[in-house]
């Protein structure tokens, strides 16, 4: 859809929908408890670890997908045996795994992503899921890394391919560590975020989202709506820092 003129940033500030949307997933009950409700501290200026599983919290905002508690968390080697080059045995551990005969070597890592929180008139924007895992949870626009991309190019990549917008990356929020679901097979990942503000483009949900939704501070989502367990800690930084 078009994007009205009266923003500063030409965005349309309401609702955004792609034809037949996906039903929300995983919402549970009629109360819905507000973000600013949520106890907790204010994240650091530029890094945040979390300081619980992620399952562990995952089951706690009632999120679809945890049935009970993960008592281990799969790394990205496990489970690797024979060489994708070559096809011969490999030897190693869960850090690392070699190849003896061709000198292939895999190290566990966690993925890199970016993501933006696009402000417009003090709201910022988020996209509703449109695909697993988190199908129709509300997210913050971004996703993976390609191989050798900078992450700010990632970002404008990213945002492009899911809103339709151009944007320009402005204050670096941090960095936070996630899973890329609720189960023990998720890759772990590593999460980077900036503001940005929008310079061009028409907003409309594409790729992998089903809606759009420009939202006050005061009005963000609650947290069993919120995708990934990064989320609503980040919402909740900029909340603090910034609105």
């Amino acid at each position: 859809m078009r994007c009205s003129s009266a923003s500063p940033a030409g965005t349309n500030l309401g609702l955004m929908r792609r034809e037949s949307p996906p039903p929300r997933a995983g919402l549970r009950g009629p109360a819905r408890a507000s973000l600013h409700a949520l106890p907790g501290p204010r994240a650091p200026a530029l890094l945040l670890r979390r300081s619980a599983p992620v399952v562990l919290a995952s089951v706690l905002l009632g999120r679809k997908g945890d049935v009970g508690v993960h008592l281990h968390q799969m790394g990205e080697l496990e489970g690797w045996t024979f060489c994708p080059r070559c096809r011969s045995e490999l030897a190693g551990d869960s850090a690392r795994l070699a190849c003896a005969a061709c000198g292939f070597i895999a190290y566990g890592s966690s993925k890199p992503t970016a993501g933006a929180l696009c402000v417009d008139a003090g709201r910022v924007l988020l996209a509703r899921r449109a695909v697993a895992p988190f199908q129709g949870f509300w997210d913050i626009p971004g996703g993976f890394l390609d191989e050798g991309e900078d992450p700010l190019d990632g970002l404008r990549r990213e945002l492009r391919e899911e809103t339709g917008l151009e944007v320009e990356p402005e204050l670096f929020l941090g960095i936070w560590m996630d899973r890329y679901g609720g189960d023990s097979t998720a890759e772990a990942t590593l999460n980077l975020y900036w503001t940005a503000r929008v310079v061009g483009g028409e907003a409309a949900p594409a790729d992998d989202v089903s809606e759009l939704h420009w939202f006050d501070p005061d009005e963000l989502p609650a947290a069993d709506e919120l995708a990934f367990e990064n989320v609503p800690l980040v919402l909740a930084a900029w909340r603090d820092e910034h609105a």
